[in-house]
């Protein structure tokens, strides 16, 4: 099974792709330890960096509730980022 993690712009891209048999975001991730998946594709945070620039703490906060929350998922996790995270020169990045 394959479940899907963020709903965003680059969630809906992938989803237009991969058939998932479950998609998470904000409102429902705390259900995501009722299933068992072979693969979870994890498209979040928000990639939105604007957002995050600005409210570093916010970001990090939801950063840190995410991982949590990965960490106890029994499944390969594939992480999607943007170029963005590499350059470490803002809140966006080194969150």
């Amino acid at each position: 099974m394959k479940a899907l993690i963020g709903t965003g712009v680059i969630g809906t891209v992938l989803a237009q792709d991969i058939q998932f048999d479950h998609i998470f975001n904000s409102q429902n991730i705390d259900t995501i330890h009722n299933f068992k998946f072979d693969v979870v594709y994890c498209a979040a945070p928000s990639s939105n960096r604007l957002i995050a620039n600005k409210n570093p703490e916010t970001d990090l906060a939801n950063i840190k509730a995410l991982a949590e929350t990965l960490v106890k998922v029994d499944a390969q996790v594939i992480l999607i980022s943007t170029v963005d995270a590499l350059v470490k020169t803002s809140p966006y990045a080194t969150n």
